[in-house]
């Protein structure tokens, strides 16, 4: 089971039935996105975002898509 790593300044979605887990740091700006389809038991890597690695910014789902604004990088 693949799960992403510690972290805070993360900015987590819903969107379609999925949860979305968004960047965030663990001592590094990561750009990764994680998704899961059942409530968080299992999460799976999505390909890399073209958004560079950011902490502390929202994220909000617009008719299926999600934005990110801001944030530190």
């Amino acid at each position: 089971m693949e799960t992403w790593s510690g972290r805070c300044g993360h900015a987590a979605v819903a969107v379609d039935g999925s949860v979305l887990v968004l960047g965030g740091h663990d001592g590094t700006q990561l750009r990764d996105a994680w998704r899961s389809d059942d409530r968080g038991a299992t999460w799976t890597q999505l390909p890399q975002p073209a958004w560079s690695g950011r902490s502390n910014f929202p994220a909000v789902a617009v008719d299926g898509s999600v934005l990110i604004l801001g944030g530190i990088r």
